[in-house]
């Protein structure tokens, strides 16, 4: 019977998934994920723009974490830098464990297409990369309730904020990282390692850039590390908040939340974003072109 790929695909995703649920080493990576975050939001949770304006000389813009404008700090000032970091070590090993277990061949023998066992393995370990995404959020969610706690000052969670910061920067970055590590990793089994350290120091090298530059143009909406954000968002917010203040149209303190609680405007960085999911799904389409069946393709003994 002849097997209809997206049958296979989801059939190789389901074995995967299975595995990973039970290892109860890889709930203990979740939690782990959890708690670091818990710990990164408490440790900084607020950040202070310089406000220029004629009248307000020396004020500051203090973002709240849990406001619209602080979640997109949270995510991209603090965590995201983090969280790229592990998503190689998540997705790129999908094919290439199963050449380092010696269990390439057994596999290969099983009735399903190789682009089916390649894409597979890829929705599997990309699906586990989103969730501790989302876990990522959890964590986001939980520091910022807690923290309330202690700080009466610290607003609800704005939930909207969050989702989008999440949807336009994260998910994105997510998808092209893991589709290049899983590309190079797949191709090239015998240095997947090496694979995984280079793509984590070229997506540290990426953040570092943007950080000490201006956005640098076009660059700063494309760079998955979401950084260019930073150069455009709290800047133009510390600018209406100026402007507001010169109107004299409320307090200061109210005229911050009110600044802070408007959505980012982040269309900017929309089409750039999916163009990066284009990228990252097309590293594992090619992977899955090129992918060889047999060990002696893969230049084994």
């Amino acid at each position: 019977m002849k097997e209809k790929s997206g049958n296979g695909i989801l059939v190789v995703a389901g074995w995967e998934l299975r595995r990973l649920a039970a290892s109860v080493g890889n709930f203990g990576l979740v939690a782990g994920v959890f708690v670091l975050f818990v710990g990164l939001v408490w440790v900084k949770h607020s950040w202070a723009i310089p406000v220029e304006s004629g009248s307000g000389r020396g004020v500051v813009l203090n973002v709240i974490g849990s406001t619209a404008l602080g979640t997109v700090f949270e995510v991209v000032a603090l965590l995201l830098l983090f969280f790229g970091v592990l998503v190689p070590f998540v997705v790129a090993d999908g094919v290439a464990r199963d050449h380092r277990q010696r269990v390439h061949e057994l596999l290969m023998a099983a009735p399903i297409s190789t682009s089916s066992y390649v894409l597979g393995r890829f929705v599997a370990s990309l699906g586990v990369a989103i969730l501790l995404s989302i876990v990522m959020l959890a964590a986001i969610a939980v520091a910022d309730l807690t923290i309330s706690f202690s700080e009466p000052d610290f607003v609800a969670l704005n939930w909207a904020g969050l989702i989008l910061t999440w949807a336009v920067l994260v998910v994105p970055a997510v998808v092209v990282i893991g589709g290049f590590s899983f590309m190079l990793s797949t191709l090239m089994p015998r240095i997947a390692t090496a694979a995984k350290v280079t793509v984590v120091l070229a997506w540290v090298l990426l953040s570092v850039v943007v950080d000490v530059g201006h956005g640098l143009g076009w660059f700063g909406y494309w760079t998955p590390t979401g950084n260019g954000v930073l150069k455009v968002i709290p800047p133009a917010a510390a600018e209406h908040y100026a402007s507001l203040l010169q109107a004299g149209t409320g307090s200061a303190s109210s005229l911050s939340l009110r600044v802070q609680q408007q959505l980012p405007d982040l269309w900017p960085w929309v089409v750039p974003h999916v163009g990066l999911v284009v990228i990252g799904a097309a590293c594992a389409g090619f992977a899955a072109l090129r992918f060889r069946r047999f060990q002696n393709s893969l230049g084994g003994a």
